[in-house]
């Protein structure tokens, strides 16, 4: 028969059925089959287990987020704002008991054995698992464990998969739980309690501190070398001693230069630069690390994320080669007990690079009172950095309060002023009477058991209290067991550069470091010891007497004759001598009666903490002689009938010092007025006063001008400032802040003298203008400082008190002036203004308008302050744009003019200038400003009403330039100390100009004015007016020209700023 393919059988068919039918059927039909359908099952795309597993997990939506939650209440909650996705999760835990034992599987076991010693599991371990999406943002929220006390030392930690870290926590006793916000969801976490690690201090002497004697410390920061433009590094590299730890930093003296670290964060080549530098740096010193001092980095997410990357890429170079990277961040501002702002320092960023994270601590001592600024400031810094990471900056200096302003003194210059003038008096039985006569001080030295400090007060040359606060050993073991309570066991300790601490604090370093408790009760009282030295300098006594009576008695030979010394300091309890001794000679006559030196103990004496001028009279327009200079003293032997000016024997001859420049030990009062004192040389000004251009009421013929001190300079070159309020409101620091962001480097303050220096010559208040100088210091910010308005003391009979006005005498105003020149020289301070818009009648008291009576205020100012500082640069009044309309205003050009014409050019460094925007674009020149007006309506008509130069920003800016290039001032600059346009509506009618101008108008012609100013050449800084009025003054017209709104917000002026090109 014929075979055809359907009757034949593949052999394939065959053999499968020879399979199932023969002897291996069962292995077929029990193993091979059933496993083809579990692998089916289990295997994608059907992957059952993954479905089965799926119904333990919670799904997550995007729209309104969710949350998971373990038996035991731990919640990990995903907002809604945070989710990007649609995801699911679960939250599983490992029994506590189970993880320690190693029994909760092989990722757990490894956890378990790279737990450090210094962590004591108190929770279950939990896990979190995420399929889909991740969130950016997770809020945990653990119940508090039993047993866990102290709070202080609970923390959470997560595992990595490699190692345990810290995960930032706060502990709420109030709700008894620990919530964690991330922006990341994390895998493992469990709650611990931490343990001290070993305890390391770092003592940060700078670039020429010294090492104290017996000091034994970790580590020693040393050396200054500062970022360059580059990215390199200027400065020498310390010695390495082996624990010697570079400090880098973008601080050059007292500047910080913001720009170069900013720079640095946005140029990937100048980090690569920077990154090699500070390697090599390491590598070559074999330094055991780096520590890191860039301030200034700018408060925006930005730039916060760029410095904790470029944190991170240096701390994985070191790493590499075993080295430590610690990180100093700036001080935090408390926003409230649980909330800090930390500038431009991302602190959990950080932390999770660098090895240590160095946070200052309060430099107030007030702040260390049992729940204050401290405490929440170590609960903010462990819950966010966590201890092992975290090292506290203490202060080792003492702290002079005056008002709110704190003074860093060294350990014996604080006690300075308990010890005033020896006296000494000889009694009818021979004995000599000796006592210290200290009028200023206020009390015995107290021990605050609150503050863990002692104190004093006393007061100063103007008669103001002044709290002294005494760093001892003791107030710095307090500290140091405040930072053991959180486990805080790093610690960076700042000393004056010239080692002047308590001696006793290397002994409570050294405990600190074995681990021991540094407190100690209260060291009794201090005390004056008294050393009485015959003439071959032999003792002949020794008496110590209390604080508060340092009053006592030496008997003394009948034959005794010659000169005897006593000298007196203070002590400890033990004796032990704490301030180099004060000496008093002390003549005995025949008799045995003791009388005390003219030389020493009655002496009054000058000293000065700057190089001050000495005169051959009281006044600055004298002859200069020389200078008197810090650390010499001076005796005085007369002063001026006011007291402004002391008398001193110079050299082979007397001379004159300002005092308020000056610092006075001894009897002030006893100083009788100086005999014959002489006239001011006559002087001879620059030309004569012209004639007021416009009729007026007859005005008093200005005084002529003395000659100047020193040739003015042309000024400073162009820059970008801001006019602010910051005077006795507290806010400075959110200023300087928002000046640093808009990219500005100057700001002026109107200084007004009568709120300064209200309660007579040389009585004045420091402290508020000290704080604004002192903080744009600390940012690399320069200031202006417009002084206006005299006190009612300084001004003529009957004045008009309705408005501020000019002193009768020009030279009290100078004398202001110079003391501020002289306080600040070299300071944050490089300019000052001599008065504001005196054109103006409500400006100048209601007198008469005079422009060479003005000349005179500023020939006098002008030689006061370059006396007191010659780099200070003087800028004239700014005029107020006006015309003619007497006698409440003068023609600004015109004034301008008159005041060339009577020898201001030899007073100024530079022209001031109020160049006003009105309604009319910078562009626009005075005489097209009311067509310019018309074109988008207006309701403002003073451009076509009354055509004037006036209303025209560039027409008033050109038109005193020209004024300048004709009378001989064609190298200086003008300084427009105010200058912008008002918008959002007039809150006051005669201001209607600013409903005509809307915000993005504002914000378009401010850029434009700046682009312009800075490139004509001829313009120095340039002073937006102004920040924050609408803060400050809101709803009153100042408020009209503000920057940011009520709340601080920025307006589109302020946005523009911060982007327009600088």
């Amino acid at each position: 028969m014929q075979n055809t393919r359907l009757d034949r059988r593949p052999p394939s068919s065959g053999g499968l059925s020879r399979m199932l039918e023969g002897p291996a059927a069962w292995l077929v039909t029990f193993i091979v089959i059933p496993g083809l359908l579990v692998a089916i099952l289990l295997l994608p795309p059907i992957s059952l287990l993954d479905r089965l597993q799926a119904f333990t997990f919670e799904r997550i939506n995007a729209a309104t987020g969710g949350a998971i939650m373990d038996p035991d209440g731990t919640t990990v909650n995903f907002p809604a704002e945070g989710v990007l996705a649609n995801f699911q999760a679960k939250i599983t835990s490992t029994p506590r008991v189970n993880f320690i034992e190693g029994r909760a599987g092989e990722r757990m076991y490894k956890a378990a054995q790279n737990l450090p010693d210094t962590l004591i599991v108190k929770s279950p371990v939990y896990h979190v698992e995420i399929r889909g999406r991740a969130p950016l943002q997770t809020i945990v929220t653990i119940p508090i464990p039993n047993d866990s006390l102290p709070y202080e030392t609970l923390a959470v930690y997560e595992w990595t998969g490699e190692t345990w870290r810290h995960m930032p926590a706060h502990v709420l006793p109030e709700a008894d739980i620990i919530e964690s916000r991330l922006d990341y969801v994390p895998r493992d976490f469990v709650v611990v309690q931490t343990l001290p690690g070993v305890p390391s201090v770092t003592l940060n002497l700078g670039l020429d501190g010294q090492l104290p004697q017996g000091a034994v410390v970790t580590n020693e920061a040393r050396g200054v070398l500062n970022l360059r433009g580059d990215g390199g590094l200027d400065g020498q590299a310390p010695p390495n001693t082996g624990n010697t730890v570079p400090i880098i930093t973008n601080v050059e003296g007292q500047t910080v230069r913001t720009d170069l670290i900013n720079n640095l964060l946005i140029d990937p080549g100048l980090q690569d630069n920077q990154l090699m530098t500070l390697e090599q740096l390491v590598v070559a010193n074999g330094y055991p690390g780096l520590l890191i001092d860039y301030r200034g980095v700018d408060a925006v997410p930005s730039a916060r994320a760029d410095y904790a990357r470029f944190i991170a890429r240096l701390a994985e170079r070191l790493a590499a080669h075993n080295k430590t990277l610690a990180v100093r961040v700036e001080p935090a501002i408390p926003i409230s007990p649980e909330q800090w702002n930390t500038g431009g320092y991302d602190w959990r960023a950080l932390s999770r690079a660098a090895t240590t994270v160095i946070v200052p601590a309060p430099i107030d001592p007030r702040a260390y009172a049992p729940g204050g600024e401290m405490e929440l400031l170590l609960n903010y810094a462990t819950d966010e950095i966590g201890a092992s990471k975290l090292a506290i900056e203490l202060p080792a200096h003492s702290v002079e309060r005056s008002g709110n302003y704190l003074l860093l003194k060294g350990y014996q210059e604080a006690l300075a002023p308990l010890l005033g003038t020896i006296a000494a008096e000889a009694g009818d039985d021979g004995n000599v009477v000796i006592s210290l006569d200290n009028p200023r001080l206020q009390g015995q030295v107290q021990w605050d058991d609150t503050l863990g400090i002692y104190y004093y007060t006393y007061l100063d040359d103007q008669g103001l209290q002044r709290t002294v606060y005494i760093e001892t050993a003791g107030s710095l073991g307090r500290k140091l067991d405040l930072l053991r309570k959180y486990n805080v066991t790093n610690v960076t300790l700042q000393i004056p550069a010239n080692g002047d601490i308590d001696p006793a604090t290397l002994q409570v370093l050294q405990r600190f470091q074995m681990g021991e408790a540094t407190s100690s009760a209260p060291a009794a009282q201090m005390a004056v010891a008294y050393t009485l030295y015959a003439e071959d300098g032999s003792v002949l006594g020794q008496q110590i007497r209390p604080l508060d009576s340092p009053r006592t008695t030496f008997q003394i030979a009948s034959a005794a004759s010659g000169s005897l010394r006593v000298d007196a300091q203070l002590v400890n309890a033990n004796g032990t001598a704490l301030t180099s001794p004060k000496s008093a000679v002390l003549a005995l006559a025949a008799s045995n009666k003791a009388e005390t030196s003219a030389e020493t103990a009655a002496a009054v004496m000058l000293s000065v903490d700057q190089i001050v001028n000495v005169r051959e009279g009281p006044g600055t327009t004298f002859n200069v002689l020389g200078q008197v200079t810090p650390g010499q003293s001076y005796k005085v032997i007369g002063k001026t009938p006011s007291a402004d000016w002391w008398q001193i024997e110079f050299g082979n001859r007397n001379g004159w010092v300002i005092a308020q420049l000056a610092t006075i030990s001894g009897n002030r009062d006893a100083v009788a007025v100086a005999q014959n004192i002489p006239e001011p040389p006559a002087a001879v000004a620059a030309s004569a006063p012209a004639q007021a251009a416009s009729p007026q009421p007859e005005p008093v013929a200005a005084a002529a001008a003395p000659a100047p001190v020193a040739a003015p300079s042309g000024g400073q070159g162009f820059g970008y400032g801001i006019q602010v309020h910051a005077v006795d409101n507290g806010q400075i620091w959110r200023i300087l802040d928002a000046v640093n962001d808009l990219g500005f480097n100057w700001i002026k303050q109107q200084i007004e003298w009568k709120r300064f220096e209200a309660g007579g010559p040389g009585q004045i208040d420091w402290p508020g203008m000290d704080e604004i100088v002192e903080a744009a210091g600390s940012r690399g910010v320069s200031v202006l400082f417009s002084v206006v308005n005299a006190p009612d003391w300084a001004r003529e009979p009957g004045f008009d008190r309705s408005v501020g006005g000019p002193p009768q005498d020009p030279q009290t105003f100078a004398n202001f002036l110079g003391a501020i020149a002289g306080r600040y020289c070299g300071k944050s301070l490089k300019a000052i203004e001599v008065w504001n818009e005196q054109n103006l009648h409500y400006e100048w008291g209601n007198r008469p308008l005079n422009p060479a009576e003005y000349v005179q205020l500023l020939a006098v100012s002008y030689n006061a302050i370059k006396s007191a500082c010659p780099s200070m640069t003087v800028v004239s009044g700014a005029l107020t744009p006006a015309g003619n309309n007497p006698p409440y205003a003068m023609d600004d050009f015109t004034y301008l003019e008159e005041m060339f014409k009577a020898g201001a050019n030899n007073y100024l460094d530079a022209v001031g200038a109020h160049p006003s925007g009105y309604n009319v674009p910078p562009s626009v020149t005075w005489e097209n400003a009311c067509e310019a007006i018309q074109k988008h309506g207006n309701t403002f008509n003073g451009a076509c009403d009354s055509p004037h130069h006036s209303w025209s920003f560039r027409s008033t800016m050109e038109g005193y330039r020209n004024i300048m290039n004709v009378y001989g001032a064609g190298n200086k600059k003008i300084w427009p100390t105010e200058f912008g346009w008002a918008a959002g509506g007039a809150y006051d009618p005669r201001y209607r100009y600013a409903d005509d101008n809307d915000f993005t108008e504002q914000a378009q012609w401010t850029v434009e004015a700046f682009q312009m100013m800075k490139n004509w050449g001829w313009v120095g800084p340039a002073f937006l007016w102004n920040l924050n009025f609408r803060v400050v003054a809101d709803g009153t017209e100042k408020a009209q020209w503000g920057i940011v709104d009520r709340n601080w917000n920025p307006l589109p002026i302020y946005t523009a700023l911060k982007q327009m090109p600088k």
